[in-house]
């Protein structure tokens, strides 16, 4: 996608609100009682490797973690 339409999809996305304000949507919604925010949503804010491991010789856990999510979300803006 061109810069140009990333950002204006952004934008149309976010109203009038600035880009560092809505940054914290995902943290307002994951304390609503929804099944996605309580059930799923929540691994979405963090990635755990243990000490001396690496996150590729792990790969991300089953129900996702901050790096699939942002894979995930990326996937859809686009």
């Amino acid at each position: 996608m061109h810069i140009v339409a990333a950002r204006e999809t952004v934008a149309n996305n976010i109203g009038n609100e600035s880009l560092i304000d809505a940054s914290g949507w995902a943290d307002q919604q994951r304390a609503k009682p929804s099944a996605f925010w309580q059930r799923q949503g929540n691994a979405y804010h963090y990635v755990t490797v243990p000490q001396g491991k690496n996150y590729t010789e792990l790969g991300p856990p089953r129900k996702g973690d901050r790096l699939t999510a942002l894979a995930d979300f990326r996937s859809t803006l686009r």
